[in-house]
């Protein structure tokens, strides 16, 4: 099986496999209408039946934030208008271009320090990824994301600062996770490997950071010119401490259940960002302080600090397993895994997620109470023979 794989990667130009992957993609859209239409079980994202009530509301030149749980940057209800006078599905085929695009960006990112062949076979991961295929499909806007964090990274490589500080500010306010990058990306840009030389800035350092203020303060400005205090409250304020009290992917998910007041359970969010900002800061020094291979320890630095970070998150869910799967190509090559190790770990974090969605569907939309065991009220008893 491992060989005919190969044999169709290697046998195809990679716009082929673009255009392949961007088939597969519309092909789930199509689906996804019927499914939609027949099932109970939608398919559809419920996060993109916001976005479109978000874009009614700015068609109709009102706030997106009149829409009951829309807390994103307007700028998804101003890119998905064309949902409400084009058609409903257009945000799907937007997110899954830009999905494909992800992959191109791998190709041209790993073509730096890799051969062609190798190169195209770091994007081949991504693009015939049935997670993030599936993801674009429902409706997430991550791949908007994924598309502006590995533009960023080719535009610092490139040496291109002023418009990859841009680009990062920018994404930061898209969605506020790739700021964990600020430490691995200084250091990235230092001369010096002793430590207190390294926080020293310098002329690559104020190009790129002053461009990603200026990327991240304008839209940022703008929303709130336009939108108020209610940008600030469910756009920004909100994410401080959300919770999510049906079922997500974080180790703090039942603990939010153990804590019945309010109070409790807001200083514990708080608490939550400690072993992030640790966990982020003491990998970027580690990859990227006495960096001797700069392009690979940056590509580990970013990705195991977005690992950390998603890992050690208040909410998890699926979507946010694409902000360092997007990643992994990056470092795939320069990981001693044998093919079969590869398939162990795949089948192994599948299962992980089967184990948990179980229940979680269970409690979410069978009502089962599967979060409290409550003890029985007489002691068990075993009828040995």
């Amino acid at each position: 099986m491992l060989k005919t794989i190969a044999k169709f990667v290697n046998k195809h130009s990679f716009s082929s496999h673009l255009l392949y992957a961007l088939v597969i993609r519309l092909v789930l859209i199509i689906l996804s209408e019927i499914q939609d239409k027949y099932l109970t079980l939608k398919y559809t994202d419920i996060d993109y039946t916001i976005f479109s009530d978000g874009a009614r509301h700015v068609w109709a030149g009102r706030s997106p934030y009149l829409r009951d749980t829309y807390r994103y940057t307007p700028l998804i209800a101003a890119l998905l208008v064309p949902n409400i006078t084009l058609w409903p599905q257009f945000g799907k085929v937007l997110f899954s271009v830009l999905d494909v695009v992800t992959g191109a960006l791998v190709y041209h990112i790993c073509g730096h320090h890799l051969d062609q062949r190798r190169a195209k076979w770091c994007a081949i991961i991504w693009l015939y990824n049935p997670l993030p295929a599936i993801i674009s499909t429902r409706g997430s806007a991550e791949s908007v994301v994924t598309t502006l964090v590995l533009l960023t990274i080719l535009c610092v490589l490139n040496r291109q600062l002023v418009f990859g500080g841009l680009l990062y500010g920018f994404v930061i306010h898209f969605k506020v996770y790739p700021i964990v990058y600020i430490p691995a990306l200084y250091l990235y840009l230092t001369k010096s490997q002793k430590l207190w030389k390294a926080f020293k800035p310098n002329v690559k350092k104020l190009k790129f950071f002053t461009s990603a203020a200026i990327g991240f303060v304008v839209p940022t400005y703008g929303s709130y010119y336009l939108y108020g205090r209610l940008y600030l409250e469910e756009g920004w304020l909100y994410h401080l401490h959300r919770k999510d009290p049906q079922h997500n992917f974080s180790p703090y998910f039942y603990v939010y259940h153990l804590f019945k007041a309010e109070e409790q359970q807001k200083l514990f969010a708080y608490l939550a960002f400690v072993p992030q900002f640790l966990s982020v800061l003491s990998i970027a020094m580690y990859y990227c302080l006495s960096s001797k291979h700069k392009f690979q320890d940056l590509m580990f630095g970013v990705f195991a600090q977005t690992t950390a970070f998603v890992t050690l998150n208040k909410v998890i869910t699926s979507q946010y397993f694409l902000w360092y799967l997007c990643l992994l190509p990056l470092v795939w090559p320069y990981i001693r895994l044998s093919p079969k190790q590869w398939i162990l770990v795949l089948v192994v974090w599948l299962l992980s997620q089967a184990q948990w969605l179980l229940p979680a569907y269970l409690y979410e939309f069978q009502h089962w109470d599967c979060l409290f065991w409550k003890a029985p009220q007489k002691p068990i008893v075993f009828n040995l023979p």
